[in-house]
């Protein structure tokens, strides 16, 4: 009679279990009869003493719910079943721990092809349900808490196990030779499923990933080791060090340390409790593969049929049926799938989530709101009744270009022309994708943001087309790396391939920074069949140069003063019948006449400059004095700016000039709570800051200059209605107000504050009130208490390093703040770290992680001024007496961290002060060639990607590369992330290395 179950999810799982029988049998026995509803496959064998069933379920499927159903099936069609062995392939989890010294290492030694068993401790069977929590809400933070227990395996398999255990202790497993049986007796599976050093040298290490880039290579075991414990089973693949870190952390609040991540067990434990068996394939994280999963597959199968042999018939025999209880089965099963469909819908929004912040694109809808509550009903409509918008709208496709000078209400008329295809048919007309590149935020100055922000739209319209952005996800390690420009374009031009149309709207071309990449890619997207699009700039000539062969005449709208001089006066009538300084003059209708007829005359078609002169104008008191202001007004936006300098009150220009600089500098509008704070820091005489002197009402900020500055409101939902919460910004108003502080108009009008914006001096200004700000902080406080307190400091301490970097090293004061921030041991330099990690680009959570925190703040001071590039305050250090050759971070040494920012002039420094030029660990540099004139080791192995060839061969440095090579690099040496050079040439992209590598002898097959 078969008594036993062996239970595998997938193909080679099974194939390896089939390999163990000792005698295998066509059919199952006589009276054998497929229940109604049982779709698995089964083998049918003997092992031993025992008779074995095989069960599967059909190609593709495999996770808890499958793992649910197959046992339900097994219940029905062979109710004489007593004990089930899950065998298969599992990811095992050494566990990583974060030393003091800020390096990582392995609490234990699982390594891939070891086994793992599930063993029931203290509360636990033996299997815990990663995805079974509910979330308790307290008054801090949501906290998640286990739901039910998964139960143990029956009492003749833990006897069983008992006596296993035991027996190790004195003589070897025979895992071994039942594989050699095994692969002897099916000499076909020997090519697969043999060890993988066998089958490839260069996987004769077996190499961990730390989640900070270092690696740890351990040879791989030939004999693997048995590990017993607990065992983690989940319904979502976990292939994260992230995600599976996350995990982890949440079971050991709950005291649960488990071996190994799995996605079946929990399927089966509480309706059929089973012993689970699995071979170790990868980590969990984004380096997980199938190089070892049939072997994995192979030493869990060989695990099973040895411990088949400790396991007493007449224990089985006693050990009850497992039909006993179908109907609690069925409700698994049933729980069981709603479970696996919520789970799945979770994951699908974890991985676009991830997907989205991976592709980091900017959010153009704050644009368009902004530009939607500026425009008034009836504005533009002209525009829609012309002929040039009705025959380019009903042409499927082709291109028209609206340009115009600075201020004359482009973004405005683009806003109108979304609003209005926003409201036709998507099914009919194709979807809608548009991006206003903006001067007030560096992620809407490029191209690449632009095409990222396409990408990301057109995926939201329908991701169920999403094959292309899936594939550039995985191409990239699921978010490990990003893609090239020419992946992000021919993704892109796939998704709009899925359309007979799409319309495309850009508006502000002329404020993008990078049009030698855009205009040759707008080139090709206006060359589109299935793309209609508008474009927006001024008449700049490379733009005109660009955009002149694709856009015919008809569908070039230039807006001329005379075309938008009735939108202006509508402009100028709803401020003076809205605006509050304007209300004193309600009954004056002559004035107001004159204030109107006098702003539409001398507008010449620009907006802003019509807005600046009636928020000039509101200010007036008198009639005389609104008189004097209309014979006086500036002849253009310049002079208006000009004039705004001037008249700025003695008691408002040190803020006025401080908030300009900061707006005129920062890669991102201010919070206003951020601005508030940044105003309230005082250099000069004593330097300080203090939060009396904030502004009681935040908003008042504006009365500095309301003409050069602009407050916008940002709700959290931009869908919502009315007052939605969210959060304000200041920015500066329009891009003309940029370019005139930066321009030389400014110094002509010899303003005494003019030398102020200079960008080099401005920096250096903002450095120093960031800096000072830091300093002055409560360091007594956590950092969630500091980021609460005062709202500058996460923009502080994220931005005080590039902007003390490209002021220059000239500026005593600023280097006199530096040193101080940088003061090892200080609680000024604890605070700054614990707000920010300098390792890391972009931003990053500072209040997440105290433990990491204190760990940089135990790495010295020399080390993040050589990363940063410091020169002035690295000197200070190395002459009171740094030590050069400590250790710490994730670049090794202070020298191995210049050397991958390429600060030359600092690796020369520290060379020079004793740095030890072979230390291993480093990962690579621009000052490379530096580091060979002083007697590097070229083929010193460490880091990410194992060698210095290997990095420059990835990154697609050709001249780097020969480098290397002319000073003896091995270009077919093994090792690191893409186990070798030409891999990792590949794994980049760049043909031109591919080749170099190539002609210098570089392997195929190596």
């Amino acid at each position: 009679m078969f008594t036993v179950a062996w239970i595998a999810a997938l193909s080679h799982e099974r194939a390896a279990g089939e390999a163990m029988f000792d005698d295998e049998f066509e059919d199952g026995p006589d009276d054998f009869k497929k229940s109604s509803g049982d779709v698995n496959a089964y083998s049918w064998g003997r092992i031993g003493k025992h008779y074995v069933l095989i069960a599967s379920l059909p190609a593709g499927e495999y996770g808890t719910s499958a793992a649910a159903t197959i046992a339900q099936a097994l219940r029905s069609s062979l109710p004489h079943i007593r004990v089930g062995l899950l065998v298969g392939i599992g990811a095992g989890i050494p566990g990583e721990v974060l030393g003091p010294d800020g390096t990582f290492t392995l609490r234990r030694d699982v390594r891939l092809g070891d086994v793992v068993v599930s063993e029931p401790s203290g509360t636990s069977g033996g299997v815990v349900q990663l995805d079974k929590v509910k979330m308790l809400e307290s008054n801090a933070q949501p906290r998640p808490l286990r739901i039910g227990n998964l139960n143990s395996p029956p009492t003749a398999l833990r006897t069983a196990l008992s006596k296993m255990k035991s027996r190790h202790e004195r003589e070897r497993s025979k895992m071994l030779s039942l594989m050699e049986q095994a692969l002897g007796k099916y000499p076909k599976m020997a090519a697969s499923y043999v060890h993988p050093r066998l089958k490839k040298p260069a996987l004769a290490q077996d190499i961990y990933h730390f989640r900070d880039g270092t690696l740890l290579a351990h040879d791989a075991r030939t004999e693997p080791m048995i590990h017993y414990g607990v065992i983690g089973s989940s319904d979502t693949l976990v292939k994260s060090a992230v995600h599976r870190d996350q995990l982890m952390d949440r079971l050991s609040a709950e005291a649960i340390d488990p071996l190994c991540i799995e996605m079946e067990a929990a399927g089966l434990m509480n309706g059929f409790p089973c012993l689970v068996i699995r071979g170790v394939c990868d980590y969990a994280d984004e380096y997980k593969n199938d190089k070892w999963q049939q072997y994995a597959s192979l030493v869990a199968a060989s695990f099973a049929k040895e411990y088949l042999s400790y396991i007493q018939p007449d224990d089985v025999e006693r050990t009850g049926p497992l039909s006993g209880d179908s109907g609690m089965l069925r409700d698994i099963v049933v729980k069981t799938r709603i479970l696996d469909q919520r789970l799945h819908d979770r994951d699908m929004s974890e991985r676009q989530r991830r997907f989205s912040a991976w592709l980091d694109a900017p959010d153009s809808s704050t644009n368009l709101s902004k530009a939607r509550r500026l425009h008034l009903r009836g504005s533009g409509q002209w525009f829609l009744d012309s002929g040039a918008f009705k025959s380019w709208e009903a042409t499927p496709s082709g291109s028209l270009w609206l340009n115009g000078n600075a201020g004359c209400g482009k973004t405005i008329m683009s806003s109108t022309l979304i609003e209005k295809l926003q409201a036709e048919d998507p099914q009919e007309k194709g979807p809608l994708i548009y991006f206003f590149f903006s001067f007030a935020e560096d992620k809407k100055q490029t191209a690449e943001h632009c095409i990222r922000s396409l990408i990301d739209q057109l995926w939201r319209e329908a991701p169920a087309r999403s094959d292309d952005v899936e594939k550039l996800f995985h191409a990239s390690i699921d978010g490990g790396k990003q893609p090239s420009w020419e992946t992000l374009i021919s993704t892109l031009e796939a998704l709009i391939s899925q359309y007979r149309h799409v319309r495309v709207v850009l508006d502000a071309l002329d404020e993008c920074q990078d049009r030698k990449s855009l205009l040759p890619w707008l080139d090709g997207l206006i060359s589109l069949d299935s793309t209609q699009m508008i474009v927006t700039s001024r008449r700049e000539h490379d733009i005109i140069q660009a955009l002149h062969e694709h856009i015919p005449s008809k569908w070039t709208v230039s807006l001329h003063p005379t075309a938008i001089a009735d939108d202006i006066q509508t402009y100028v009538q709803h401020r003076l019948r809205t605006g509050a300084g304007f209300k004193k003059i309600a009954k004056e209708h002559e004035m107001r006449n004159e204030i109107e007829n006098t702003l539409v005359q001398k507008a010449n078609g620009i907006f802003r400059w019509v807005q600046c002169q009636l928020d000039e104008l509101e200010k007036c008191r008198s009639l005389a004095d609104l008189r004097r202001q209309l014979t006086r007004l500036p002849s253009d936006l310049p002079k208006t700016y000009s004039r705004i300098l001037e008249n700025l009150p003695k008691s408002d220009e040190k803020m006025t000039t401080q908030l300009l600089q900061f707006l005129l500098v920062s890669e991102r509008p201010l919070r206003l709570d951020e601005a508030v704070d940044a105003i309230a820091v005082s250099l000069y005489p004593v330097p300080s800051f203090n939060k009396e002197e904030r502004y009681l009402h935040h908003s008042d900020i504006i009365s500095l200059c309301s003409s050069l500055i602009s407050i916008e409101h940002h709700p959290d939902d931009p869908s919502a209605e009315g007052d939605a919460g969210g959060y304000e910004e200041v920015q500066l108003a329009h891009f003309s107000v940029k370019e005139f502080l930066l321009s030389p108009e400014l110094y002509k009008t010899r303003n005494h504050l003019a030398p102020r914006f200079a960008l080099r001096f401005a920096k250096a200004e903002v450095a120093k009130v960031l800096l000072v700000y830091l300093i002055n902080l409560d360091h007594n406080l956590t950092t969630a208490q500091i980021v609460q307190e005062f709202p500058l400091s996460v923009f502080a301490a994220r931005h005080w390093p590039s902007f003390c970097v490209e002021a220059g090293p000239d500026d005593d004061l600023l280097n006199h703040f530096t040193i101080q921030i940088l003061e090892y041991g200080s609680d000024r330099y604890r605070t700054w770290l614990c707000l920010y990690d300098p390792e890391r680009d972009g931003d990053n959570e500072p209040w997440t992680a105290q433990k990491a925190c204190r760990t940089r703040a135990a790495i010295n001071s020399l080390y993040f001024a050589a990363l940063i590039g410091l020169m002035p305050a690295l000197q200070h250090l190395l002459q009171i007496g740094a030590d050069v050759t400590a250790r710490g971070g994730i670049y090794g040494k202070a020298l191995q961290a210049a050397s991958f920012r390429g600060h030359v002039e600092i690796v020369q420094l520290l060379l020079d002060n004793g740095a030890e030029v072979n230390a291993e660990g480093g990962i690579y540099g621009n000052a490379l060639q530096l580091l060979l004139v002083k007697g590097a080791e070229v083929n010193a192995k460490g880091g990410y990607y194992g060698n210095a060839l290997q990095v420059a061969s990835f990154h697609g440095h050709v001249e780097t590369v020969q480098l290397l090579l002319d000073n003896g690099a091995e270009v077919n040496a093994q090792g690191g992330l893409y186990r070798n050079v030409l891999q990792a040439a590949l794994a980049g992209g760049n043909a031109e290395t591919v080749q170099l590598l190539l002609d210098n002898g570089a392997e195929l097959n190596a």
